[in-house]
């Protein structure tokens, strides 16, 4: 896969997508399906008409990203930004949760319905 652009194999398996009913509690069954790596790959060698599947995927990782925060050197780790800790009120990631910016889930469903 293409490294200096973010891709590299995904860790989808046949479990992925064929659960149990034990396995659909699994949350990081989903986690790993609506990941980054996933999101770029659709992204990248996906067919035109699963682009906005991609996005989807890129939004709700973000979305996980902001709302798992768990420690001050997680971001630097991941090289993931919205892990980085919140330390200031006016964070540029609440604006994204609340709806707002051009990366939100209101630009994502706006732009699906026209």
């Amino acid at each position: 896969m293409d490294v200096q652009n973010g891709l590299r194999r995904t860790k989808l398996s046949y479990y992925h997508i064929h659960l149990t009913p034990h396995s659909k509690m699994n949350v990081s069954l989903a986690a790993q399906v609506l990941s980054q790596r996933v999101g770029k790959v659709i992204q990248s060698y996906g067919p035109a008409d699963a682009q906005e599947t991609a996005k989807f995927i890129l939004l709700m990782d973000r979305f996980f990203d902001c709302l798992n925060t768990r420690n001050l050197n997680e971001a630097d780790r991941t090289c993931k930004p919205d892990l980085q800790a919140y330390t200031q009120l006016d964070d540029a990631r609440f604006d994204f949760l609340e709806g707002g910016g051009g990366g939100s889930w209101h630009t994502w469903k706006n732009g699906r319905l026209q």
